[in-house]
């Protein structure tokens, strides 16, 4: 177990931010930042991928060393969870026009 002096008890710091981020790069950005970042995943979501939708403290917020910033997570914003090619269809050529009036 790490022991503690009153500097560190004393030390804060500045949370960073950490939505729109994948769940693993936030939490290496907390951890760098100087604090712990919890992830509560919304409710009945599971995605393959989830990024930080909203987190609490906000980012700039001043906190002491060692804080835990909750992270609520969810799929990335536009994307239903349903894969596919991002909603992009086909298009067909138009109408071909040839040689005009006699």
């Amino acid at each position: 177990m790490a022991s503690t002096t009153d500097d560190d008890r004393e030390r804060v710091v500045v949370v960073p931010d950490l939505t729109g981020l994948d769940v693993a790069g936030a939490h290496d950005v907390a951890l760098d930042g100087g604090v712990l970042a919890v992830e509560h995943p919304r409710p009945g979501e599971d995605p393959p991928q989830r990024c930080v939708l909203e987190q609490e403290p906000r980012a700039g917020a001043v906190v002491m060393f060692g804080s835990t910033v909750r992270m609520w997570t969810g799929p990335p914003p536009g994307d239903d969870g349903g894969g596919g090619g991002g909603g992009l269809r086909p298009v067909g050529p138009g109408p071909v026009v040839t040689g005009g009036r006699r």
